[in-house]
């Protein structure tokens, strides 16, 4: 079986976003920890929509719905077999 979205999305954020060098888990919050920042964003925002086989919608495109992986995985992926 392979790995749920919010497994590659743990593992994409941490070895692309967080450099490997802190452990991501779910419920973190990744602007607060410094992690996702107006830098990165955009990478994750095409990681998230490549995972998903769609564009997100610009009105998801806000700050409260990257808070975490948790969120991303339940705001983005929820309902998508990729």
């Amino acid at each position: 079986m392979g790995k749920s979205h919010k497994e590659k999305l743990t593992a994409f954020i941490q070895e692309e976003l967080a450099s490997g060098d802190r452990e991501i888990v779910p419920n973190m919050s990744l602007f607060e920890e410094r992690i996702i920042d107006s830098m990165n964003i955009l990478d994750l925002i095409s990681f998230i929509e490549e995972e998903r086989g769609a564009e997100i919608p610009d009105e998801q495109v806000v700050m409260k719905n990257f808070r975490s992986v948790e969120t991303m995985a339940n705001v983005f992926l929820s309902g998508y077999d990729g």
